[in-house]
């Protein structure tokens, strides 16, 4: 979860600067503090087994949330239009965002393939061996690939929300 923290951290700060540079010129680093804070939950929130109904509504409850707190740092209105938005901008990021990723799942599998490596090597038959290295390795691919996956997915979520917020005007 820290990974996933850590991660979403620095993409919600990343996408807040550039959204707001590219929108008004300038960057509100209070702005992007909430923004980053937001990332880190919601990232730590992916890298959990969470289903995608409840990746939609504690998304949609974040972006709401995300959006009081910007207008606070702000010093402006907070508006039930803007809440609304924002609530529906977070739910769509989550949307593509999808369900969490499992990452203790992943670990434990990543373990396990590296555990059972290790053994073959010391097995006295080579062959079988062989063809159990094989199977472990491509256990491993497949979690160096769910991750990659789940990774992109939340980025472009990310992404996907702060576009949704331009596009409404909040």
């Amino acid at each position: 979860m820290l990974i996933g923290a850590a991660v979403g951290a620095v993409v919600g700060g990343t996408v807040s600067a550039f959204s707001q540079l590219a929108t008004t010129g300038q960057v509100n680093w209070g702005v992007v503090g909430v923004n980053a804070a937001a990332g880190a939950i919601s990232g730590a929130l992916a890298s959990t087994g969470i289903g995608l109904v409840a990746s939609v509504g504690i998304n949609a409850a974040l972006g709401g949330g995300t959006y009081a707190a910007e207008q606070a740092i702000k010093g402006e209105k907070i508006t039930l239009g803007g809440v609304v938005a924002s609530t529906v901008a977070g739910g769509i990021g989550g949307a593509i965002g999808g369900k969490g990723a499992n990452a203790k799942g992943l670990s434990a599998a990543w373990k396990s393939a590296s555990k059972g490596i290790f053994r073959e090597l010391r097995r006295a038959n080579v062959k079988y061996a062989t063809k159990q290295i094989a199977r472990y390795t491509a256990e491993k691919v497949a979690v160096k690939t769910s991750a990659k996956v789940s990774t992109g997915r939340f980025i472009f979520g990310a992404i996907g929300n702060a576009i949704a917020r331009n596009l409404v005007g909040y």
